[in-house]
């Protein structure tokens, strides 16, 4: 169990506002900017084409985050005598799916900046919503990650 001292709990508001800022905030900015920007339709079919080849990533590319995960887990293990903390082995993890999960709201943009349709970026709200959901940084992820990695058990 995580002694949750002065040091752990300004870890953890830093982890807790950088999901805020990138999963929150971001994606209201990316609507803004979605609805504010007066684009020039382009295009015809390949529009179609490419939202569903982007919805289809966006269903699925951020379960590769934990592939990802691992290579850095599996790093860190070989690596022990590396200064890197478990809270910044955290850290970096959260960033990398917090990343994989803004990315899903940037495609989003993507498509109103192709597409001229505003639209076409709410069909990829719902998918990053249920993302930022499952990957968002709780206390008890974070407690069950520290004690299987002091205890040498899989993380993933």
């Amino acid at each position: 169990m995580i002694v949750w001292d002065e040091k752990a709990e300004s870890f953890w508001k830093k982890v807790n506002l950088t999901a805020f800022v990138a999963l929150v905030a971001s994606p209201i900015v990316y609507a803004v900017i979605g609805y504010v920007v007066d684009v020039t339709p382009k295009g015809g079919g390949e529009l179609d084409m490419m939202l569903y080849i982007l919805l289809i990533i966006a269903v699925i590319q951020p379960a590769f985050a934990r592939v990802i995960e691992r290579f850095q887990i599996d790093a860190y293990r070989k690596n022990q005598q590396t200064k890197m903390t478990l809270e910044q082995l955290y850290f970096n993890l959260a960033i990398i799916r917090i990343a994989f999960v803004d990315a899903i709201y940037l495609y989003g943009l993507l498509q109103v900046f192709l597409s001229a349709e505003t639209i076409r970026m709410l069909y990829f709200y719902p998918i990053g919503i249920v993302w930022t959901f499952i990957y968002w940084p709780r206390k008890s992820g974070y407690e069950e990650f520290v004690i299987r990695m002091e205890s040498n058990v899989p993380v993933i």
